[in-house]
């Protein structure tokens, strides 16, 4: 492996350590749910799920299971 590549994968592993230099803009989690497939998205901070429930309340089980999977793995979301 070249000495470029080497110097690069320090590099990654310097900012894999500093979650702080990260953000998600977007996030699409497709779940398996006892009603069948769901699509989760956040989008630019908006949380967005396929399920008929979210239509009607801006929130479901599939987001806040996503959420707790997400912030539970030490990636920071919004609620």
């Amino acid at each position: 492996m070249s000495s470029a590549i080497e110097d690069k994968r320090r590099k990654a592993q310097t900012y894999a350590n500093e979650p702080g230099r990260f953000r998600f803009n977007s996030i699409e989690i497709v779940m398996t749910s006892e009603h069948g497939e769901r699509v989760v998205s956040l989008e630019n901070g908006v949380w967005h799920c396929t399920c008929p429930f979210y239509a009607e309340h801006d929130t479901c089980s599939h987001i806040i299971a996503s959420q707790i999977l997400l912030t539970s793995s030490g990636i920071d979301v919004p609620p």
